[in-house]
């Protein structure tokens, strides 16, 4: 069955205080869950209500995640954060997030980070040509069934060498 987001969550407007800061992040103290270290998961996506929603699930799945609404620092922040696996969307305002992609791939320190893309563009989603020069890079359409979304982040999870 497919569910959007919305449906599952509310995406009511953010007050100003949601909106800023650019970044955020669960500071909580719990670094572990059942017994195993918690995977930490970057969502990169320009829509603020989108990000703490996806943030939000991914919480409550055991992940520990950091957002970025704001792409322009995004290799910085991953490289010193370094995820187990980042969420990106395509299309964003400031920056193309297959310039993003481009670049965490081309730093030292992100290459090895397996990379979700999702857009709601198909064209977008249909990028073989950029796609195809990664073998840890998927893409993810939106709308999303959230059981995908959810299994393909874990899977995602396995691809990265410890």
């Amino acid at each position: 069955m497919t569910m959007k987001l919305r449906d599952h969550y509310s995406l009511a407007s953010p007050s100003d205080s949601e909106r800023e800061p650019r970044e955020e992040r669960d500071t909580g103290e719990i670094a572990e869950v059942r017994g195993y270290a918690m995977k930490k998961l970057m969502i990169i996506d320009d829509d603020p209500r989108l990000s703490r929603v996806l943030g939000e699930l991914m919480d409550g799945e055991g992940f520990e995640t950091m957002r970025l609404t704001d792409a322009r620092n995004a290799v910085e922040m991953c490289s010193s954060w370094q995820p187990d696996v980042i969420l990106l969307d395509i299309m964003m305002p400031d920056v193309n997030g297959w310039d993003v992609l481009r670049d965490l791939k081309a730093t030292h320190a992100t290459r090895e980070i397996p990379v979700i893309v999702h857009s709601a563009s198909p064209r977008e989603c249909q990028n073989v040509a950029e796609l195809s020069r990664y073998s840890d890079v998927s893409v993810l359409p939106k709308p999303w069934d959230v059981d995908d979304l959810v299994r393909k982040v874990r899977d995602a999870t396995m691809l990265r060498p410890v």
